[in-house]
């Protein structure tokens, strides 16, 4: 009343204060729920009050797609407050200056007003059963701000339930929904959220999600109830989760699981590269010199980014850590780390690189999957620039109260090791970029390390390092389960239909060695023994005319020899393969069969085979066609055989290194 009449402040002051009045007779309106609103214009036709939102400047009621053009300039707003982008955060401000329920927590009642203010929010606010489950699952994710956007989806997620449901179905609450005379229009209600949900497809995750959302909430009132003291209410919350058990399964989620394992189907899995890798390292390592450089010379918003970006993703790509683990590394992590030397008494059991491993790397230790502790290690450049980070986040727009090492500037998050990953990669010119996710970062390493024949203590520690049990690590951290089956599991088909199960009598499947190729040519063989009447005997064929054994190399069966003319026609079955020769080295031909030239090996020719594929006859296995190729393209001395020659000549060695091995060799 100072003010003079008629002037502007006098008249922002009254209406200051008449809004104040009409805010408490507003909220005494939303509790009681029956009323009428009073608000700053009034509309031209009548709408409901859940389309207003108050002002936090001035508590005037406003319509919630207009609050942002009014708080721009409210007449209330503080000098020196800076406007914060986004109409969505405007109307959080304002759900959130609305009273709440008292059964409601204050940190809920937070987390519920920062969701999307739309239908599904008010079904949200208004279902007691909704809120209960919400509850719960603060009171189990709360104390972590990053979980609160999957508190708030999974209330969402059952009030598009409520919503969608009322189009087929008369239930209105979640309540209806888990009573057990209703469970066919909740089936019913939760296949049509599905297709709603999307507009286009099925999402086929939604209707198990939901589910599970039924079922907790299910427990809760049974529990709740059972604390009453209600024993009605129990016995029907306790009904409903034993018809879930013995039903939803059948008629609702393993139905999608089995479309979600079929869409998977045939699908490539795409490992990183090796040399994607190795580039992408020296990419990081380029930036990050450069981007140090840039933050000591401008302390600035942008330098200050771009370092932590590619600190971020160095991090990342050096320990193969999830995602998550890394870009929530709180700042204390980082400050507190041990930086003491290791206990003079455990050196003892490190070799003298183990050691200089131990004074070159920092370690940290962090929260991971489960509330578990996971390590990060890192190098000294690493080091250097999170040290750089930490001691000019004041000056480059970082909030006191932003608890996280890898900040966003001017906000109370952090940046997202993935999207730093996936921005990196797209600079970096890589081979194979889809393949260079960190989840198939993380399976690289844990595949390629059945490389190097760990054992069972060494593979427990390198899954503690990755942040799960060995159990996990054997069974989804191993080779491609195609890969297995076409190199492992092929290998037993191939001997049980050759008939050679036999023959690897005790070895594993890495100790079996079969040539795919081989067996077109070993069954032409012992067609070709079958025609001549002799049984299939793996002696060293001897050539008439050639003194001496298979053991040294101077006999050898080709399935291309020359053949001499003759009168005689080919018997039927004959084939160009080798030919099973008498015990006194003489061979004697069919009635009918053509006479074909053998060439003895010379010794040149013995030397130059063993030259290279020597490994194959010490290992029993024989080569392939690409072997033999590489072989022949190698010595001139072999340019009058062919690979199938340099094929059986190693075969025949093989075999006669078997029997000498086993003394059975020919008298």
């Amino acid at each position: 009343m100072n003010f003079p009449k008629g002037s502007r402040e006098r008249r922002n002051h009254l209406e200051l204060l008449r809004n104040k009045g009409n805010f408490v007779h507003n909220a005494q309106v939303l509790e009681a729920g029956t009323g009428t609103l009073v608000v700053r214009k009034q509309p031209q036709k009548e709408v409901e009050g859940k389309d207003y939102l108050p002002c936090v400047y001035c508590q005037g009621l406003h319509r919630r797609h207009a609050l942002w053009r009014h708080m721009r300039n409210c007449i209330a707003k503080p000098a020196d407050e800076k406007a914060q982008p986004g109409r969505g955060r405007v109307q959080a401000l304002g759900a959130y200056a609305l009273p709440h329920p008292r059964t409601v927590p204050d940190g809920l009642w937070k987390v519920l007003c920062k969701m999307n203010q739309d239908e599904i929010a008010n079904t949200v606010k208004s279902d007691s059963c909704i809120l209960r489950y919400g509850e719960y699952q603060y009171n189990k994710h709360g104390y972590d701000p990053t979980k609160h956007e999957y508190i708030r989806q999974s209330m969402r997620t059952l009030g598009r339930l409520v919503c969608y449901g009322s189009e087929v179905t008369h239930l209105k609450t979640i309540k209806e929904y888990i009573m057990p005379q209703n469970f066919e229009y909740t089936v019913k209600a939760v296949l049509h959220t599905a297709v709603t949900k999307t507009r286009k497809k099925e999402a086929l995750s939604l209707p198990v999600r939901l589910g599970q959302g039924l079922k907790r909430i299910s427990m809760i009132l049974e529990s709740s109830a059972l604390i009453s003291g209600d024993t009605a209410a129990a016995e029907e919350a306790k009904t409903f989760g034993r018809i879930y058990d013995a039903k939803w399964n059948e008629v609702v989620a393993g139905k999608c699981r089995r479309k979600l394992d079929e869409a998977n189907y045939n699908t490539p899995l795409l490992l990183p590269l090796t040399k994607d890798v190795k580039r992408l390292h020296d990419f990081l390592n380029e930036q990050q010199q450069q981007d140090v450089e840039d933050l000591k010379c401008a302390q600035t918003v942008a330098n200050w980014r771009k370092l932590c970006k590619v600190t971020l993703t160095q991090i990342l790509l050096f320990n193969r850590r999830r995602q998550g683990e890394l870009s929530k590394m709180p700042l204390s992590a980082f400050l507190e780390r041990v930086q003491t030397e290791s206990h003079e008494d455990i050196n003892y059991a490190l070799s003298d690189l183990e050691k200089d491993l131990c004074r070159h790397f920092s370690r940290v230790e962090v929260r991971g999957k489960n509330t578990k502790k996971v390590p990060i290690l890192l190098s000294p450049p690493m080091v250097a620039s999170l040290e750089l980070l930490c001691a000019s986040r004041s000056k480059c727009g970082i909030l006191e109260d932003n608890p996280y090492m890898f900040a966003t500037p001017y906000k109370p998050t952090y940046y997202r090791g993935s999207d730093t990953l996936r921005d990196l990669v797209k600079a970096c010119n890589l081979k194979n970029p889809n393949s260079m996710t960190g989840t198939k970062l993380r399976k690289q390493l844990a595949t390629l390390s059945t490389v190097l024949n760990l054992k069972d203590t060494e593979m427990d520690q390198l899954a503690t390092f990755m942040g799960h049990n060995i159990r996990v690590h054997a069974k989804f951290y191993r080779l491609p389960e195609s890969t297995t089956q076409l190199a492992r599991i092929s290998k037993v088909l191939m001997a049980m239909e050759q008939g050679r199960v036999g023959d690897f009598q005790g070895k594993n499947l890495e100790q079996i060695h079969i040539d795919p190729n081989e067996y077109a040519y070993a069954e032409e063989s012992e067609e070709d023994m079958e025609v001549s009447g002799v049984s299939g005997e793996t002696e060293p064929i001897r050539v008439s005319g050639v003194s001496g054994s298979a053991e040294d190399g101077e006999t050898q069966s080709e399935p291309d020899e020359t053949v001499a003319k003759g009168s005689g026609s080919v018997g039927e079955g004959e084939t160009q393969g080798e030919t099973q020769s008498e015990p006194d080295g003489h061979w004697e031909p069919k009635t009918g069969q053509q006479q074909r030239k053998r060439r003895p090996w010379t010794a040149e020719e013995q030397a130059a085979v063993e030259k290279h594929l020597r490994t194959n006859i010490l290992i029993y296995k024989v080569p392939d066609k690409t072997a033999c190729d590489r072989c022949l393209a190698a010595e001139p001395g072999l340019k009058e055989r062919d690979w199938k020659a340099v094929k059986f000549y190693v075969k025949n060695r093989i075999a006669a290194l078997k029997r000498k091995m086993s003394g059975g060799g020919r008298q």
